[in-house]
């Protein structure tokens, strides 16, 4: 008898985890605080083509630990450039982001979407993304933080 029911809960355990796999946000998403980002140092390198210095991240364990993997981070959703489709979550909102405001470069995560943005974001509120995290420390056209294959979910679950 004791064998049945362990045998029972088994079976709806797996029943129940394959069918929560299937509702759209899987579990398997890490949350991540802006923390977590602001564990980088930078120093200053000169770059002749553009005949000016810019900031080469040396990202520290934390970030290190989450890249590669699908990450959620709320902020604060900034369409920095509808034309080239650049789009920014911030820590800060515009007023007082990296580019408009003052704050470091670890502030800003780029969002490259999935799919074509939701038409319902507004800039200046604080959404949820997930996709996968990427760290940049080369190429000048992107910022440090990367989010791949970004989605808008709801931030209730993490």
């Amino acid at each position: 008898m004791l064998q049945k029911q362990i045998l029972q809960f088994i079976f709806t355990a797996l029943i129940l985890g394959v069918f929560h796999s299937f509702d759209g946000q899987a579990q398997n998403s890490v949350p991540i605080s802006w923390e977590t980002l602001a564990d980088v140092e930078y120093s200053e390198k000169y770059d002749e083509s553009l005949q000016a210095y810019w900031l080469v991240p040396d990202f520290g364990e934390s970030p290190k630990a989450v890249e590669g993997k699908e990450v959620v981070l709320m902020g604060y959703f900034i369409p920095f450039n509808f034309e080239e489709q650049f789009y920014v979550l911030s820590r800060y909102p515009y007023s007082n982001c990296f580019f408009c405001g003052g704050a470091g470069p670890e502030s800003v995560l780029e969002l490259q979407f999935k799919e074509e943005p939701p038409a319902k974001l507004k800039m200046d509120k604080r959404y949820f993304f997930k996709g996968i995290l990427r760290l940049n420390k080369t190429d000048l056209n992107h910022c440090n933080y990367i989010l791949e294959d970004a989605i808008q979910v709801d931030g209730e679950r993490y």
